[in-house]
């Protein structure tokens, strides 16, 4: 006999434009409309509370940045007292993002508390990594760990792996939040660049601060390659980045942190399944997906490392095809929706299961 669909509402967080996010599409709202999951789930959206009963209300990382505590808490409890399962889903520890003396103040002390309010209220937690899911756990013992996937619907094509040119690319994609990371191996960058006798190009997509870069990266000459406005929104960026990122690999510095150790391995996907082989540093984020010489390289982070894997993507262009054709072939086969959306409703079924037990 067929059982209703279950009724998934979504309060996503956003900017003042009202949109959702990057992440709130990968993680929340483009897994929960795949095909796959069309006749269990049927999903609605926002970021107001919903005027119906749903099953389940998902409350993503800081939901409504103005909200205050009280607030907050009475619209949790509105929600669970009238059978709703309520919860709280992130990508990343923002309770450990931006705490050194210098360091932008967001999130606030208050969004922080906000944060461990709605963790510790929801039924359970969602999150995308098993750090993430060890600092938050403290705040509720129900935390499942789903880990992020990209939607095989956009990206459609294959990309047709460039064979050797006589000048090569390689590229860095980021947002200015990771600006330290890329300046930590500038100095091997520029090196690489040096020896090739500038036959080689470094490209740059997400931070467009020119200055910045240049103060960085001196006289070498670095590329900035900038995304239309109308390109901005999660889905016509995915369609850009395959149309775009003509780079023979791409790198994916990041350095050792709190913060950090909770990071997914979300570059890893994106380059991966553009058919770009990639090199990741040696941390959490990467080393539990990137086998060395394998689906990508791994760095560690200190100059030599890195000067030494940037020779070897360069100069070797059979190492850098099998490494783009396998870690392809990982992704698409392991780390997208096709095979995959079934795991964030397994993980909801799981929070609903165990709270009626509770």
């Amino acid at each position: 006999m067929p059982t209703n669909p279950l009724k998934i509402h979504v309060l996503f967080e956003s900017s003042d434009d009202g949109k959702p996010h990057g992440c709130s599409l990968i993680r929340l709202l483009r897994p929960f409309s795949h095909p796959n999951l069309a006749k269990a789930v049927e999903l609605t959206y926002s970021t107001e509370l919903p005027n119906f009963r749903p099953d389940v209300v998902i409350i993503e990382r800081l939901w409504i940045h103005r909200m205050d505590t009280l607030s907050l808490l009475s619209c949790i409890r509105a929600l669970k007292s009238q059978g709703t399962c309520v919860i709280y889903e992130s990508d990343d520890d923002l309770l450990h993002v931006h705490l050194r003396i210098g360091d932008r103040n967001w999130p606030s002390a208050d969004q922080r508390n906000h944060l461990r309010l709605l963790a510790r209220e929801a039924d359970g937690i969602i999150v995308s990594t098993q750090p993430l899911a060890e600092t938050l756990r403290p705040l509720n013992s129900q935390v499942q760990i789903v880990p992020n996937t990209l939607d095989e619907q956009l990206f459609p094509v294959a990309r047709q792996i460039d064979p050797a040119s006589a000048r090569l690319k390689f590229g860095y994609m980021g947002t200015f939040t990771h600006l330290e990371d890329l300046a930590y191996i500038a100095n091997p960058i520029k090196s690489l660049i040096c020896e090739l006798n500038h036959s080689i190009e470094f490209e740059i997509v997400g931070i467009g601060d020119e200055r910045a870069i240049g103060n960085i990266f001196k006289n070498t000459p670095v590329s900035i390659k900038y995304v239309p406005v109308e390109c901005v929104g999660y889905d016509q960026f995915c369609s850009w980045m395959a149309n775009n990122l003509d780079w023979n690999f791409g790198i994916a510095p990041l350095l050792q942190s709190k913060f950090s150790d909770s990071k997914s391995d979300i570059k890893f996907l994106d380059y991966s399944i553009l058919g770009i082989p990639g090199i990741y540093s040696d941390v959490k984020a990467y080393n539990g997906t990137v086998q060395h010489e394998v689906n990508g390289l791994l760095s560690a982070n200190d100059n030599e490392s890195w000067l030494n894997n940037l020779r070897r993507m360069a100069t070797d262009a059979g190492m850098r095809e099998a490494l783009a054709l396998q870690a392809q072939i990982d992704v698409r086969a392991q780390r997208t929706l096709a095979t995959q959306a079934h795991r964030f409703l397994d993980a909801v079924n799981t929070i609903r299961q165990q709270s009626k037990a509770a």
